[in-house]
């Protein structure tokens, strides 16, 4: 998918567009293809993650190469909700 993004012709779009099947993935999907567009190939790393615990079978966590996670900063509470939150 990655690989149809970098292209950025109609042709590649449909063909992303026929296999995911939902409408703003398609259209969001230049912002990873410009990431990407130096690199050849390659572009996701899968990394073990045990055993489920319901029906024994293999995890693994799917990953972009060159990802980096950003936590959302989280607002500081206001002194109200401090005070309804020691109440309850």
């Amino acid at each position: 998918m990655i690989t149809l993004g970098k292209r950025d012709t109609l042709q590649s779009r449909r063909q992303a567009a026929a296999y995911i099947m939902t409408p703003g993935v398609t259209k969001n999907s230049s912002a990873i293809s410009h990431r990407s567009s130096r690199t050849p190939g390659g572009y996701t790393r899968i990394i073990p993650a045990g055993i489920r615990v319901g029906d024994g079978a293999k995890v693994a966590i799917l990953e972009l190469v060159g990802y980096e996670f950003k936590k959302k900063e989280k607002k500081e509470k206001s002194k109200v909700e401090e005070a309804v939150e020691a109440k309850s």
